[in-house]
């Protein structure tokens, strides 16, 4: 287990001893084992319930610790926390799949959960990091120019090391998952009077309201709502970390119908 939890992670260590422990208990009802080894043995690391939604305060001092971090983790966290799409979906993004004049990003279906096709519209603020970003090899964040930047593991302590000091009582956040940005991406837009279903496209959900037969005759893709539901919450963001006047302006011109959320026309 500890080699596992070295070469690929504590939670993948944790998976693995709930694997073996599965096996050895199959094992032992048709009498192949007398023991299951793996009772004695600890977890490799205490998962967090995956239900923590990080406070506006805790997102301020992740954004600011980031932009000190800058390119590539840094820069990756601040596109994770304006579009809410899954890490590798971020981690693993290439050039060719973004439209900045479009203000468009398609991942495809290969690199979608889903399995098919998803489009995110991008807020004024993510264009201006996207274009802040070097070219000249096919991923975004990379530091081989042939590989998606890993090691995560190890800058994501130094974030929480420089998020402290944004904090008013420089306390250290509480113990957190890149994954919960995604669900306060969610939060944060449905604390602004996004609904649920736009939400939910969004994030490329294929459950909640879109679940079941609502799935098979609901095919209308909410493109309008989706981009206008992106500028409110990067306009949210931006407040938040005292972004300039002017990207805020930029950010309600160029939202399609203003930042009013619901049915276009």
């Amino acid at each position: 287990m500890a080699e596992i939890a070295i070469s690929n992670g504590a939670v993948s260590a944790n998976r693995a001893r709930t694997s073996l422990s599965a096996l050895f208990a199959w094992c032992i009802r048709r009498g192949i084992a007398d023991a299951n080894p793996v009772l004695g043995s600890e977890k490799a690391v205490d998962e967090l319930p995956r239900d923590r939604v990080l406070e506006d305060a805790e997102l301020v001092g992740i954004w600011k610790a980031a932009e000190e971090i800058g390119y590539p983790f840094g820069t990756a966290v601040q596109l994770l926390i304006l579009s809410g799409q899954r890490r590798s979906e971020v981690l693993e993004a290439e050039w060719r799949e973004f439209d900045l004049e479009r203000r468009l990003w398609t991942i495809p279906k290969e690199r979608s959960k889903t399995g098919s096709v998803h489009l995110v519209p991008l807020a004024e603020p993510a264009i201006k990091i996207l274009r802040g970003l070097p070219t000249g090899t096919k991923l975004l964040f990379t530091t081989t120019g042939e590989t998606p930047f890993s090691g995560v593991s190890k800058v994501i302590e130094r974030l929480n090391r420089l998020a402290a000091t944004h904090s008013p009582r420089g306390e250290r956040l509480a113990p957190w998952r890149i994954h919960d940005i995604r669900r306060s991406f969610a939060s944060g837009c449905a604390r602004l009077g996004v609904p649920v279903h736009v939400v939910e496209k969004l994030l490329a959900h294929t459950s909640g309201t879109f679940g079941g037969i609502v799935g098979v005759y609901q095919r209308h893709e909410f493109h309008a709502e989706r981009r206008r539901a992106a500028e409110l919450w990067a306009e949210h963001v931006i407040e938040l970390v005292g972004g300039s006047a002017k990207m805020l302006e930029f950010s309600r011109r160029s939202a399609s119908g203003g930042s009013t959320i619901g049915p276009a026309g």
